[in-house]
């Protein structure tokens, strides 16, 4: 392209007629959570590492058994869909949130999981309680500092300790 060709082709952009674009209206904004006189679809929603899902996958029936209804992935994520918008919506729809630790620890998408589940405890009126769980082989050390300073039920004596269990029941009340 010769010098004189760009210029032309420069002029050509820069004389391109101008559209103006009036604004759209915006929607009305609609929640991305439950207001406090609603009710949630789910009790908690439960996070963990993936090599600890059998064992999420056994506390997730045994809350249901216990009349609760858990938001667990395996469940609710259909093939096809964005896990990463069902997993948000998951996250906002649940009234608290289980985060399970188990041997493997915290893995990166858990840790996430986490984070936004704290940020909502902080910010929601409601008060969404983060309950961190920790499972047979678990360790509470290298844990986020900020999921270290809630309250935990801990199972890692074992996941048939049925005051445990209870404690952990009374948490999501």
């Amino acid at each position: 392209m010769t010098i004189q060709e760009h210029d032309f082709a420069r002029v050509q952009v820069l004389q391109r007629p101008t559209v103006e674009y009036l604004p759209s209206p915006l929607p009305e904004e609609q929640p991305s959570q439950p207001t406090p006189m609603q009710a949630y679809p789910y009790d908690c929603f439960i996070s963990y590492h993936a090599p600890d899902r059998e064992v999420a996958r056994w506390l997730t029936n045994q809350l249901r058994q216990a009349g609760l209804r858990p938001w667990f992935d395996q469940d609710e994520i259909l093939t096809g869909q964005l896990w990463m918008e069902r997993v948000e919506e998951g996250l906002t729809q649940a009234r608290a949130t289980l985060v399970l630790i188990g041997p493997h620890g915290v893995g990166r998408w858990q840790r996430q999981e986490a984070y936004v589940a704290i940020r909502q405890a902080m910010s929601a009126p409601d008060q969404r309680p983060v309950i961190p769980v920790l499972l047979p082989g678990g360790d509470r050390h290298g844990l986020p500092l900020l999921l270290d300073s809630f309250s935990w039920v801990d199972l890692s004596q074992g996941l048939d300790d049925p005051a445990t269990f209870a404690r952990l029941l009374a948490g999501l009340e």
